[in-house]
């Protein structure tokens, strides 16, 4: 039975138990307890996956078998979902989780881009240590809001870090992805949320970078991208280096002229 990859497997994301006898949503492989998951659909008209509310059909058993979904009729149904068991340790357990496997992979990522005295890895490595670092960005502020216990909206939380953690997936699978995932909807109710993460983008929008590729000569100005050098031990590059440095170069081809056209014939007096 093939599962989300970024998932972790052995639990089950509704009773938070290890899994035993497993079944899965037809379509986007998310699995549960079978007990749990059949508990899921029965008691809501318009079941959706837990985690990443897709609409849910067929559950898929252990054996590859599938079974059709078994709604609930409308007395019967319980719409509102029950996440009052997820507080603030389960998800900075949770963001504990992804942040140690962010570092993993930026790690990795960063000795095959400049391990070895080598100078930078290609664009897509690049792309995909800026896409962990916007990751580790959104995670910090996660965890520092949670260590102070602020309040949260635990169903859109629990979304987000699922978006982030498919962002990861997609950064280890070689993919580029859309830094933008990362600044999805705040997770909070309260606006020290929302500061932190407009914080976040402020401070990226301040500076300028660019990729040190081996063609870097053939791109103009327009190929220049605001945010920070995200890369450890790299500093943010200036526009105005290359502009310097044309410069220096225009000035010093016209002091060589000037120097040829000083007149030799001149004798010791």
């Amino acid at each position: 039975m093939a599962t989300d990859p970024g998932q972790d497997n052995n639990v089950c994301r509704i009773c938070m138990t290890e899994i035993t006898v497993a079944a899965s949503v037809k379509g986007c492989n998310h699995a549960f307890c079978y007990h749990c998951l059949h508990q899921w659909t029965s008691t809501r008209q318009s079941p959706l996956c837990p985690i990443c509310r897709t609409a849910v059909t067929v559950l898929v058993l252990a054996d590859g078998s599938e079974q059709a979904a078994q709604p609930a009729a409308g007395d019967q149904q319980s719409e509102e979902v029950d996440l009052s068991c997820l507080d603030h340790n389960y998800f900075l357990a949770e963001v504990g989780r992804l942040l140690s496997r962010a570092n993993l992979l930026h790690n990795r990522l960063y000795a095959e881009a400049y391990g070895c005295g080598r100078k930078g890895g290609s664009r897509q490595t690049q792309r995909g240590l800026d896409s962990i670092q916007d990751v580790l960005g959104v995670l910090s502020s996660y965890r520092g809001s949670l260590q102070d216990e602020e309040r949260f909206d635990a169903e859109v939380l629990l979304q987000d870090l699922y978006r982030l953690d498919r962002q990861l997936t997609t950064a280890q699978n070689g993919g580029a992805h859309d830094a933008a995932v990362a600044a999805a909807p705040a997770a909070a109710g309260g606006g020290s949320w929302d500061e932190r993460r407009q914080h976040e983008r402020d401070y990226q929008e301040d500076e300028y970078w660019h990729e040190d590729d081996e063609d870097d000569d053939h791109h103009d100005e327009h190929d220049w991208h605001k945010g920070v050098s995200r890369t450890p031990g790299r500093a943010p590059a200036s526009r105005h280096v290359k502009r310097n440095t044309r410069n220096s170069n225009s000035n010093s081809s016209v002091q060589q002229q000037q120097r040829q056209q000083v007149p030799r014939g001149r004798g010791r007096g």
